[in-house]
């Protein structure tokens, strides 16, 4: 078993996956080949979320927040 990132494309009414040939000739897996799916949306990096997001304070004292709130001693 192997994890591969791979783009969903619409095919007809459904969606479908390619499966990159290099993952398919590790796996073993041919054409009409009965294959079992995890599916997990790929989560995004938090470099795109943050500006994005509108936020009520900025992200400095948010931060600055959190660290008065923790204790470390």
């Amino acid at each position: 078993m192997i994890e591969v990132d791979a783009r969903t494309r619409k095919w007809g009414k459904s969606i479908g996956v390619v499966i990159p040939a290099e993952a398919a000739k590790q796996e073993g897996i041919g054409p009409d080949a009965d294959v079992t799916l995890t599916l997990r949306r790929k989560a995004m990096p938090l470099e795109k979320i943050f500006g994005s997001i509108k936020l009520k304070k900025p992200v400095a004292k948010i931060m600055r927040e959190i660290d008065e709130e923790m204790d470390f001693g």
